[in-house]
């Protein structure tokens, strides 16, 4: 086996206990409605925190998303991946801002 794979290994491995980490007793992973990559060791999922504080703000929750997956699904390569579109929701979000207080500034607030 090389290192490569036995990094892999230890990657998935670490992977399959924490997707069981939060399950009860005799509860079955459900990667449909409760992905194991949106869940934290405590059982917290991204849901609940982007619902609690950013469920009006597509812009926010996608960052969110992302930044809470990050490093949880597929490895480095995935972690990377998911801070960038975490950054590209939070760059469309500041665009938005800018433009929303130009136009504050100029009295044409919507």
């Amino acid at each position: 086996m090389s290192i490569f794979e036995a990094q892999g290994m230890a990657a998935f491995m670490n992977h399959q206990r924490a997707a069981g980490a939060h399950l009860k007793e005799g509860e079955a992973h459900d990667p449909v409605n409760h992905p194991s990559h949106y869940i934290s060791d405590t059982g917290l999922e991204a849901v609940e925190v982007i619902e609690a504080f950013a469920s009006d703000n597509p812009h926010r929750s996608h960052a969110l998303k992302y930044l809470l997956r990050a490093g949880r699904k597929g490895g480095m390569m995935q972690r990377q991946e998911d801070l960038q579109k975490a950054l590209w929701w939070i760059n469309r979000e500041l665009d938005k801002a800018e433009r929303e207080l130009a136009a504050l500034e100029k009295g044409e607030a919507s």
